[in-house]
């Protein structure tokens, strides 16, 4: 604890940690890298919570966890860190915690192929200042990830590009949830292209879009929902281009506020969406069939044919 690691690395490659803690907690990393590459975590813990992070890297490539736990709470991470976790995996009611990140926000931190069963992994209160967060080829498996609170400030989470269980190219949820809850995000991205939701939910419910993207360009929500009830939206685009929704109910807006911004919903199918604002704003682009069931308007749809 409270260990500085300049210009140096700390190795724990293989290494098979079994109810054991290890911890790096006010630990300072200067240019230097931990590395837990293809560790086995079984019952154990790693810490770096309160960590500051300067040009450091911790890796935990190919990694697996068994109802382990890696946090870094109150870490700060300046803008040339990294956080990967490439190809781990994650099963057994493990954890990974990034609660109250400090500082810069976070760099990178990957978790490209990585596979969750029963899991979460928790960002509350993190700060994504330009920063990255990457879920691409993940698989989700009754496991959770939590945006709470989040700060997206021109930074960018992406669950783009996963070989799940159907052979193609989009990140598959099943029986998972992905929350944002009172997240804000101002000139940031968040994208699940071509994903593919199954009995789960995506939450931006209290979330403020501020000249911000957030896509949902052709998913597919099988028995899911999206919620974005009581979210503001004052410009920014939350885009459902060519996205598919089987269920009655999957997108709600209850008591949602639009000063300005788009939320497209014109080239999409679906089951009739319910809450939405009547009569609808100009910046709710819904499509030229399967109205709102909360009124049939379709006001404010764009000239596209769908």
């Amino acid at each position: 604890n409270g260990a500085t690691f300049s210009g140096s690395g700390v190795y724990f490659d293989s290494a098979t940690f079994s109810g054991g803690t290890v911890s790096f907690n006010g630990a300072t990393f200067s240019g230097s890298g931990v590395y837990f590459d293809s560790a086995t975590f079984s019952g154990g813990t790693v810490s770096f919570n309160g960590a500051t992070f300067s040009g450091g890297t911790v890796s935990f490539n190919g990694a697996t966890f068994s109802d382990g736990e890696v946090s870094f709470k109150s870490a700060a991470f300046s803008r040339r860190s990294e956080v990967s976790f490439n190809g781990a995996t994650f099963s057994g009611s493990s954890k990974v915690y990034f609660n109250d990140p400090t500082a810069g926000g976070i760099l990178l931190s990957d978790f490209h192929g990585a596979t969750f069963s029963r899991s979460n992994v928790y960002f509350v209160s993190a700060d994504f200042s330009g920063g990255t967060v990457s879920f691409n080829g993940a698989t989700f498996s009754d496991s959770n990830v939590y945006f709470v609170s989040a700060d997206f400030s021109g930074g960018t989470v992406s669950f783009n590009g996963s070989e799940v269980y159907l052979e193609n190219e989009s990140a598959t949820f099943s029986g998972s949830k992905v929350s944002f809850n009172g997240a804000t995000f101002s000139g940031s991205a968040v994208s699940f292209k071509s994903a593919t939701f199954s009995d789960s939910t995506v939450s931006l419910d209290g979330a403020t879009f501020s000249g911000s993207a957030v896509s949902f360009k052709s998913a597919t929500f099988s028995d899911s929902t999206v919620s974005l009830e009581s979210a503001t939206f004052s410009s920014g685009e939350v885009s459902f281009k060519s996205a598919t929704f089987s269920t009655a109910g999957a997108l709600s807006f209850r008591h949602a506020t639009f000063s300005g911004g788009t939320v497209d919903l014109s080239r999409s199918w679906f089951v009739p969406p319910t809450n939405l604002p009547v009569p609808a704003p100009p910046g709710l682009l819904l499509p030229q069939t399967g109205a709102a069931s909360s009124g049939g308007s379709s006001q404010g749809q764009d000239s596209e044919s769908p």
